[in-house]
């Protein structure tokens, strides 16, 4: 993309936007590296003359707990195109039903294999679910190995 030129990027490509929103719990480590991994990637990423009006990556502070705000992000805007991603550790979050809006507007799906995430990716097909982090059957080993330092 950075290598074309301005009117091959314009007609090459359609803007996108990219939403995250979440919180990180306050011991997951891992969560919060993510978070500001996203934030940073944004910072960069919308600031970049060349390609900010083609790419933008958003992150929404404490998503789950601003309701007007996901409300209106997930059903009141043509989301085509967009990205949802839940990430949690798998068989042990909550069913939300903001990816299941985001769904149904067409979002890519990217998150662990939890709640309404394991419907959604038996209705979409495996294809065209993005699947990130572990499954519930191997958490247990992953924790293990984390605890003997490997």
């Amino acid at each position: 993309m950075k290598e074309m030129s301005a009117a091959e990027r314009k007609e090459s490509f359609v803007p996108r936007v990219c939403i995250f929103g979440g919180k990180a719990f306050a011991t997951y480590v891992q969560a919060k590296r993510i978070v500001k991994f996203i934030t940073d990637v944004g910072a960069t990423v919308n600031h970049d003359p060349e390609i900010g009006d083609l790419l933008k990556v958003i992150f929404v502070p404490d998503y789950n707990h601003k309701v007007s705000l996901a409300y209106a992000l997930s059903t009141r805007f043509n989301l085509e195109g967009l990205h949802c991603m839940k990430q949690g550790t798998a068989g042990m979050e909550a069913s939300g039903t903001s990816n299941m809006k985001f769904a149904m507007n067409g979002c890519l799906q990217i998150g662990t294999l939890d709640g309404a995430n394991v419907e959604i990716r038996e209705e979409v097909g495996e294809d065209n679910f993005f699947l990130f982090g572990a499954k519930a059957h191997e958490i247990a080993g992953l924790r293990k190995e984390r605890a003997e330092g490997k």
